[in-house]
């Protein structure tokens, strides 16, 4: 990020200072799930962007409280606002199939949202993006027909490898199969060292 590029935090510090509040004062503007103001610490660490907002509510409670626009705010805080997620989960699943996959919803129904966020337990983001398995299946459909009827006009079944690996080859272009992440080592999960001779060490 350059220099000079406004931040989450730096945004909330800026307009805070521009109303001359101190924390506590927009602290107790900004309420958790829980119905409690977040406190003046919390709001420390999200201004010097040691933490993230928690949830889209919180930002768009910053938004109202700081008369920022909503939309720049979730821009900086890395996220897309709840009803442009929704529009867009429906536009992908709108957008293509063959009668097997979801089109409009049904009379009277509004769109489902396809991704939920989550916490993320693990810290390093305010929340991660977790899918149902019936969600996973509908949205690798759309991905394949959609995918097809653009290659050859229609979806038709069984995939074909061929249709398969130019596909994969597509959307994996910029992918470095042999990057180096050996100083992740140390973030990931799962990570196995081979010597030279192919035994795992």
């Amino acid at each position: 990020m350059a220099a000079n590029e406004k931040t989450f935090g730096g945004a909330i510090s800026e307009a805070r200072k521009a109303k001359e509040w101190a924390l506590k004062d927009l602290a107790s503007r900004v309420l958790r799930e829980d119905e409690e103001p977040i406190s003046p610490q919390y709001l420390n660490d999200i201004e010097h962007d040691r933490r993230s907002p928690s949830s889209d509510r919180m930002v768009q409670q910053f938004a109202d409280a700081l008369g920022i626009d909503r939309d720049w705010l979730y821009y900086l805080a890395g996220r897309f606002p709840a009803d442009v997620r929704q529009q867009e989960a429906f536009r992908k699943a709108g957008g293509g199939g063959d009668g097997r996959l979801p089109g409009q919803p049904p009379k009277g129904q509004r769109p489902e949202l396809m991704v939920k966020y989550v916490p993320d337990r693990t810290g390093r983001f305010s929340q991660r993006p977790h899918y149902e398995p019936k969600e996973l299946d509908r949205e690798c459909e759309n991905i394949i027909a959609g995918f097809l009827k653009e290659r050859h006009g229609a979806a038709k079944y069984p995939v074909s490898t061929d249709d398969l690996t130019v596909l994969i080859e597509r959307d994996t272009e910029s992918l470095d199969q042999f990057a180096d992440l050996s100083a992740m080592a140390a973030m990931s999960r799962g990570s196995r060292i081979f010597s030279p001779a192919g035994n795992r060490v």
